[in-house]
């Protein structure tokens, strides 16, 4: 047991209890507690209306000044209780340098009362030390907040031990004056040593997605967005539609679950502190240990042994919440599953950090013209005459697909998309001779070099699959490099077998100078390709690059060159524009989050053919970079199920072939 003068444990503050911790598989939750304006009676006096409202209560008759000059006003009537134990007083307390506030307990606690000045959300603690039971499960009990479950089988012997200081913490969000806290035990009397209540700032930064089909407001007004690519899956429960939820007003939260999915992703706008809120009924299971995951956020563990069942009954809201601080621009949550499948049926992402306040940040790899063909939006453009043999051909290689009817490559053949900073390291890239040449070609080392101080980030990796492109852009001197077949040297140093580069990116076509660069058309790959960020986000505001099966010999713009060899007439040519549909309505065609998203893109700015490859399909920015520095390989979580279901349903049939060379610019 750690002495008394060490920091207080994760354990005992963390807003979850984890079922290691309780021994009972239980999780403390954050419910969405109840409360309002008012003054407050029986603690702290309330604050100016624009500073933080700051509630502290002990369990003792007296006031107590703690180590740091804080009072906790003496215990309310409203605590519900006449008992008290002094068996601590004077004995060391493990796990906090706060003895005094541990040492005295108020026992068969009832419930509390607090008056509060403002609507919105506080954050609650509940100190406590077993002073009784040397064994688990003798002293066992829940809490709720406005009816509301908070914590659920609260075990101090289970979680610290005897004589050591454990908090159950939440948060509740405050509408009616009073904040009110019950407890119920399960075995003998709750127990509890002080009470904290502070004010949340206001939120700086608020993401709300349900696995509902559609956007729903809840009851306090707020928006939560319909099912997109973040939530993890594209599977759906529906055993509580049209039921009552218990334990919830807000049944439409709850009666839809997304079932199955790896975990979650919520682009965020800057390094911050964040909160988290799951949600989630179970509407299938009637008993405990039929559905039993884990939960971790950015690497690590929140909430061990989830089984919502166990913890509330079948058909009830349970919520499993907790703070998290993201450094990369995405929280990534995810799911590990004991038995059956793990279900949530919504996210909640808020923050009252100030630097949270901040817009999210540009989902573009690179910086190509607003005026470009890749920003060029299509849903006007004229149909090409022989729309329909083209499309029909594409149909045909779409439809004689062993594997993959139509790929959506975020495994292999993608690629990976680097940014390069004045401190990237600069080498030399080392041609390697893989097509036979026989030659040096010029331009790599001599000329415009190519090939030649190249700024390759030290923990740089090239895409799987035999292209092994890789892309680095330096926003400083407005350059991109990209490399085909590209790959560590025995020394250390790089390899490729080509590639190229463009200087003044921001203000370019987005092509390479023939006959340089990774795409078979000449195309700068990190144009076309769905970035990480903004599959996350569902938002995709570019052109997408298509791969065909076969190509004509012909060009079109924006290409300038091809790897075509076909003379049939019915073959799409490298650098040809296709459009969906736009009259389509893409809601109802049974697509993925995932796979509507890149419904919208095709409908608005179309694709570009820009390969030829083994099947039909559009490629992503690889994940091998995240997944080397997090563990996660984030298109585990943004396809929401198997790669091949993103465009299993796609309306190939409804795209349309746009002119030869259309959005080239006039010539003269």
């Amino acid at each position: 047991m750690p002495s008394r003068r060490t920091t207080r444990s994760t354990r005992s503050r963390t807003v979850l209890i984890t079922a290691t911790a309780l021994g009972v598989g239980a999780l403390m939750t954050l419910g969405p507690a109840v409360a309002g304006v008012g003054p407050a009676a029986g603690a702290a006096a309330a604050a100016p209306a624009e500073a933080p409202f700051v509630s502290r209560m002990t369990a003792r008759w007296q006031p107590f000044t703690d180590s740091t000059g804080r009072v906790w006003v003496a215990r309310s009537p409203s605590l519900g209780t006449l008992n008290y134990s002094t068996t601590l007083v004077g004995k060391d307390i493990a796990g906090t340098q706060e003895d005094g506030l541990y040492a005295a307990n108020a026992f068969g606690v009832t419930g509390y009362r607090l008056p509060v000045p403002r609507s919105g959300a506080y954050d609650v603690r509940l100190l406590m030390a077993e002073d009784f039971y040397g064994t688990k499960g003798k002293r066992v009990f829940d809490v709720e907040a406005e009816g509301h479950s908070v914590a659920a089988g609260v075990d101090i012997f289970a979680s610290v031990g005897k004589a050591a200081a454990h908090d159950v913490s939440f948060r509740a969000q405050v509408t009616d004056g009073v904040l009110d806290l019950s407890f119920h035990p399960r075995s003998d009397l709750p127990l509890v040593a002080a009470i904290e209540v502070i004010e949340t700032p206001r939120e700086t930064f608020a993401a709300r997605m349900s696995a509902r089909g559609i956007a729903i407001t809840d009851t306090q007004g707020r928006v939560w967005k319909r099912l997109g690519t973040g939530f993890g899956t594209s599977r759906r429960v529906t055993h509580l539609l049209g039921k009552d939820v218990t334990g919830t007003e807000d049944d439409g939260l709850f009666q839809i679950g997304g079932l199955g999915g790896k975990g979650m992703i919520v682009p965020v706008p800057a390094k911050a502190d964040y909160y988290v809120r799951l949600l989630m009924a179970d509407g299938e299971w009637d008993e405990a240990g039929q559905r039993v995951f884990d939960i971790s956020a950015e690497g690590r563990p929140v909430a061990t042994g989830v089984d919502i069942v166990a913890q509330v009954g079948k058909g009830a809201a349970h919520e499993v919440s907790f703070p998290v601080r993201v450094e990369d621009g995405m929280l990534t949550i995810q799911f590990a599953a004991h038995v059956g499948l793990p279900l949530v049926s919504a996210i909640e992402v808020t923050s009252t950090d100030p630097a949270a306040r901040a817009e999210l940040p540009d989902t573009a790899l690179i910086p190509l013209p607003d005026t470009s063909v890749y920003h060029r939006p299509v849903a006007d453009a004229p149909i090409a005459a022989d729309s329909g043999a083209l499309m029909h051909r594409l149909r045909q290689d779409i439809e004689g697909g062993v594997e993959l009817p139509a790929a959506v490559n975020a495994y292999n053949y993608n690629a990976s998309v680097y940014r390069a900073s004045p401190a990237t390291p600069r080498v030399t890239v080392e041609f390697d001779d893989c097509q036979k040449k026989g030659y040096l070609p010029h331009g790599l080392y001599d000329q415009d070099k190519y090939f030649v101080d190249v700024p390759i980030p030290e923990d740089a990796m090239a895409a799987s699959g035999t292209d092994a492109q890789m892309s680095i852009y330096e926003p400083q001197t407005d350059q991109i490099w990209e490399f085909w077949q590209v790959k560590r040297t025995p020394t250390g140093g790089w390899s490729a077998c080509w590639g190229g580069r463009v200087d003044g990116l921001s203000t370019s076509d987005g092509l390479f100078p023939v006959p340089f660069g990774a795409s078979a058309s000449g195309l700068v790959m990190a144009g076309g390709v769905i970035g990480i960020q903004e599959a996350a986000r569902g938002d995709i505001d570019h052109a997408i690059y298509l791969t065909v099966k076969e190509a004509s010999t012909l060009i079109s713009y924006p290409a300038n060159r091809t790897d075509g060899a076909s003379l049939d007439p019915t073959h799409l040519r490298e650098g040809q524009r296709l459009r969906l549909d736009p009259s389509l309505d893409v809601n109802t065609l049974g697509l993925t989050p995932l796979g509507e998203t890149i419904a919208r893109a095709a409908q608005k700015y179309g694709f570009i053919v820009s390969d030829r490859a083994g099947s039909v399909g559009v490629a992503t920015q690889s994940g091998r970079a995240q997944k080397s520095r997090t563990g996660v390989n984030p298109w585990d979580i943004l396809l929401g199920g198997p790669a091949h279901s993103v465009l299993a349903k796609f309306p190939w049939d409804k795209v349309q072939a746009l002119e030869v060379d259309y959005g080239k610019p006039a010539q003269g």
